[in-house]
């Protein structure tokens, strides 16, 4: 007696050599997920790659007072979102101002600190702010401020 069977299997070898080739593919593309994840991934914690610029039209820098405020056109020329800007400002004395405004990497913004006018403003020092960090080393510093409609 004879036992015939029409269905044909694939061989143990064959079939181990299908299941490794699966999962080396499935490590492959998970380890180059991994990569580039990890690799646009910049932590807040430390101040590199944050920087501020003051905007200048004609030569001339966008920052001014005016009626208790400081306007400054602001530009993130860093790689990291800044949580807002810091500003020393020396008159006749020194003042302590900030504007918590969010400011994503390469973007321009218009930020108004309150400020409350003593005195003809000798200089802004203005650091960039990460979630509980200043950035001390990353100071500007700017010394034309105008009164605006100058």
């Amino acid at each position: 007696m004879r036992i015939s069977s029409a269905k044909k299997a694939i061989s143990p070898l064959v079939s181990s050599i299908l299941l490794i080739s699966f999962a080396v593919v499935l490590g492959m593309i998970v380890m180059s997920w991994g990569k580039t994840t990890a690799a646009t991934v910049v932590l807040p914690e430390t101040c590199e790659g944050v920087s501020l610029n003051i905007i200048k039209i004609a030569g001339e820098e966008q920052i001014c007072y005016k009626e208790g405020s400081i306007y400054a056109t602001i530009e993130n020329n860093g790689v990291i979102e800044l949580a807002g800007i810091n500003a020393n400002i020396i008159s006749n004395g020194i003042t302590s101002s900030s504007a918590d405004v969010n400011i994503k990497a390469a973007e321009v913004v218009r930020v108004s600190m309150p400020y409350p006018g003593i005195g003809e403003i000798k200089q802004i020092r203005l650091a960039p702010k990460l979630k509980d960090i200043v950035c001390a080393k990353n100071i500007i510093v700017t010394e034309d401020i105008k009164t605006c409609g100058e």
